[in-house]
């Protein structure tokens, strides 16, 4: 497990640090490190937090230099003691920005207090359409032929927070749930590049 340098770089001094959250896998945020490595997402991914120690993206974030974290909840014998020792992690690696990839655990207040309009979620649909686990599921099956994807603001209201930006998926008349996945995650992977670079937050 890397630890975090006691310099500061000039240029971490002048970029927000972004930490990216994963619980599952880790398809995207494994895509985002990549992306930051190759100069295409320029604020600093200074952290990578895994709920998962068997995830793929820890060992993309090892070979990336990126520092890792993994941090489980049955380790704690309480939520706020868990979100305590994030915040814990938040302050040694001097975190501005907090960016859920596929983060399973609901944000709590201890958290939502510390970071508040400094955590932002990818949400697989257009929101407010299809909250909550399983958005692509919930889109075929009601049949909409257009869907999404949302980076939104986490706040104490699940999948309520004020939306930063969204792309909007076609569902074509023959797509099956892979079909629609894939669009969606490669939306999702645009998405990600156009708000860490461009919004301010």
């Amino acid at each position: 497990m890397y630890k975090v340098n006691e310099e500061i770089t000039y240029r971490q001094m002048t970029l927000k640090r972004i930490a990216l959250f994963s619980s599952a896998n880790g398809r995207a945020a494994a895509e985002i490190i990549r992306l930051y490595r190759q100069g295409i997402i320029k604020p600093d991914i200074a952290l990578l937090l895994s709920t998962n120690p068997t995830a793929m993206v820890n060992a993309v974030a090892l070979e990336h230099n990126i520092p890792l974290e993994i941090i489980e909840r049955n380790s704690y014998k309480s939520k706020i003691e868990y979100e305590q020792g994030i915040l814990n992690l938040m302050d040694r690696y001097a975190i501005d920005i907090i960016f859920l990839c596929g983060y399973a655990p609901i944000v709590g207040q201890t958290i939502l207090d510390s970071y508040s309009d400094k955590i932002i979620n990818i949400h697989p649909s257009l929101l407010p359409s299809f909250k909550g686990l399983n958005a692509i599921d919930q889109a075929l099956a009601y049949g909409v032929r257009y869907t999404g994807i949302t980076i939104h603001y986490v706040i104490r209201e699940f999948d309520s927070g004020k939306i930063i930006d969204q792309r909007i998926v076609k569902i074509n008349k023959n797509d099956k749930f892979p079909d629609v996945d894939k669009k969606v995650f490669q939306a999702g992977i645009k998405l990600s590049i156009s708000v860490l670079n461009k919004y301010r937050f």
